[in-house]
């Protein structure tokens, strides 16, 4: 498996030659952790379908300004419309390993998963953390999640949705519109043969219920809107629904007016406010 794109940012006091180390899969091992810098808070930004590094960067700032690690990836379009759903996992597994890679495996960690497309990594993360046989990744101090715009139950219409909204949108309507019928048709004949090969349990279907059946201790926020027209609010309202009745901590910021994964621009500063209180309130209970 080739390296992933993601990208580390650490704050001022780690990095002797940069104000701030932005950092690449490809010189990670030449980086360790040492001192109080294993208390820092480290946070994994899993961006949405169609997300560019420079959008993700936005919501990595917020952190970065409480001098936090911060850790960028979005899965590529071609994970996303895989039928091989061990290549998701063999990225979460690579993800996972990267903790170690540059010793923060005993720093409180925290993800900030945006849309189904960052909820496909997240799934296989948690599946392995809490799973039979996680290895050395029981180790890790996962402390938080926070969710925005996600999970829903993938759907034909909401797939293509995504598509036209992550086309740029300086393209002539027609070329958008041939473009992503051609990428719903292509999901629909993958959604039908994965159909097929597990005898009538389709790839989508699985991530929603693993949603649900999610073993992740530690509290959760759910960021939202009623607005959302690629994700149901009902979908994560059944998702919040279900973690309390399994008696996890979840809480939840839900707007009115704000677009799918357009939370931070519609309401900036209240967005920003929900986001640091929730790590804040997070790091206080492990204290």
């Amino acid at each position: 498996m080739e390296e992933l794109d993601y990208h580390v940012t650490f704050p001022t006091n780690f990095s002797k030659s940069r104000e701030v180390s932005d950092v690449s899969e490809s010189d990670v091992r030449s980086r360790s952790i040492t001192g109080d810098m294993r208390t820092v808070p480290v946070i994994v930004l899993l961006g949405w379908y169609g997300c560019q590094d420079k959008h993700l960067a936005k919501y990595s700032s917020i952190y970065q300004s409480k001098g936090f690690i911060t850790m960028r990836y979005t899965l590529p379009h071609d994970y996303l419309f895989s039928i091989k759903k061990s290549s998701t996992r063999d990225v979460a597994l690579k993800l996972l390993e990267a903790f170690f890679d540059l010793g923060l495996q005993e720093n409180p960690i925290f993800f900030h998963v945006f849309s189904n497309g960052g909820g496909y990594v997240y799934r296989h993360i948690t599946e392995t953390v809490n799973g039979p046989n996680p290895g050395q990744c029981a180790a890790l101090k996962i402390t938080g999640v926070l969710c925005d715009s996600m999970p829903s139950y993938p759907t034909a219409t909401s797939a293509f949705r995504a598509i036209v909204t992550a086309m740029p949108q300086s393209q002539h309507w027609f070329i958008l519109y041939v473009k992503s019928l051609g990428v719903w048709i292509f999901f629909m004949v993958l959604t039908l043969i994965s159909y097929i090969r597990k005898g009538g349990t389709s790839d989508q279907g699985t991530y929603y219920r693993a949603m649900l059946a999610d073993k992740m201790q530690c509290p959760q926020l759910f960021l939202y809107s009623k607005k959302d027209a690629i994700v149901p609010y009902k979908d994560i309202q059944g998702i919040i629904k279900e973690r309390r009745h399994r008696g996890f901590d979840v809480q939840e910021v839900v707007w009115e007016d704000s677009d799918h994964v357009a939370h931070l621009r519609k309401h900036p500063e209240e967005y920003v406010a929900a986001c640091l209180k929730f790590v804040k309130d997070c790091l206080e209970r492990v204290d």
